[in-house]
């Protein structure tokens, strides 16, 4: 079960928020690692999760991705413990100073809420 302070991800955004999105984003905090489909499994970069919709996830990242580029990224959450691949596209790329960038994407696929929640269970540290 979540932890109490963490959202539903099917939870709607309260009235008054300026948020347009279709999907409620969750902050996160957690590491993971990105790459390009057609490379190997072992050639992925570092990357931190910073937050999580079933729509798509923003991360911050130490390489350059140019926007419609995609990327397998490996989630947190499964019930074995192992990562989760998904497989997006780059929507928006921000600098964030020296070998740091800001990377939106949409995913191929809608995550289920359940799979949401378990990577935020991950993020709050609770499995």
């Amino acid at each position: 079960m979540l932890d109490e302070a963490v959202p539903h991800p099917t939870e709607p955004v309260p009235a008054g928020n300026a948020e347009r999105r279709a999907a409620v984003r969750f902050p996160c905090n957690l590491k993971s690692s990105c790459g390009i489909p057609e490379a190997d499994h072992s050639a992925r970069w570092p990357a931190e999760m910073q937050d999580l919709s079933c729509t798509g996830i923003r991360l911050l990242v130490h390489c350059r991705f140019e926007p419609r580029s995609m990327l397998v990224i490996e989630l947190p959450g499964s019930a074995t413990g192992n990562t989760e691949p998904i497989l997006a596209k780059v929507v928006h790329v921000k600098n964030r100073g020296p070998n740091a960038w800001l990377v939106g994407c949409v995913f191929r696929r809608l995550l289920r809420p359940d799979e949401v929640e378990a990577v935020l269970r991950h993020s709050n540290g609770s499995d």
